[in-house]
């Protein structure tokens, strides 16, 4: 199975927006940044995660420290996530459970993606956006990554919205098809 690394965009809820390029207004990051990962520690979406939070430390001059909440289908750690403030200071990691359906003509993939909770600042997203987009189309991320079976797609935050609504319609279709119940 093709892992792959998309939608290196943020969202906050529906409302995705594109960087502008300039920096947040706010000073973002004055202070540390959990980014929390829905599996554990040594997988894929974990080496993904501390790769981000490698060059993000870097950058803004404050860490972003990877805490792995895995467990109840993901529902652990988007839980965390709906309970903070959205100020940008916690951000989900966050990764599909992609079941094989043996429907025809569907192909499956992992991808990984890095959400902030509704409500989060626009110039801390756009910053976010900017910098996830820069660490992933950076050589040695690249290299890094494709050690682990990862292919680097950095897609805008319009285009990870839309690969997000298609998928979703896509595995809709699926659950239907296949009748597997809903939690």
């Amino acid at each position: 199975m093709r892992l792959l690394a998309a939608g290196v965009a943020l969202m906050a809820a529906s409302a995705v927006a594109s960087a502008q390029g300039a920096p947040p207004t706010s000073n973002y990051p004055a202070q540390s940044v959990r980014m929390i990962v829905a599996t554990a520690a040594g997988g894929g979406l974990d080496a993904f995660a501390r790769v981000l939070a490698r060059d993000f430390s870097a950058k803004a001059g404050q860490q972003f420290i990877v805490e792995n909440r895995p467990g109840a289908g993901t529902m652990i750690a988007s839980t965390a996530v709906a309970r903070v403030k959205p100020d940008g200071y916690t951000v989900l990691v966050n990764i599909p459970t992609i079941a094989e359906s043996g429907v025809p003509g569907y192909e499956s993939a992992q991808w990984y993606g890095l959400f902030a909770r509704a409500g989060t600042p626009q110039d801390i997203i756009d910053w976010l956006y900017r910098e996830t987009a820069s660490s992933l189309r950076a050589t040695s991320t690249k290299e890094r990554l494709a050690a682990d079976g990862l292919e680097v797609i950095a897609n805008t935050p319009d285009e990870f919205a839309a690969f997000i609504r298609t998928d979703i319609v896509k595995w809709t279709k699926v659950v239907k098809v296949t009748g597997i119940p809903l939690m």
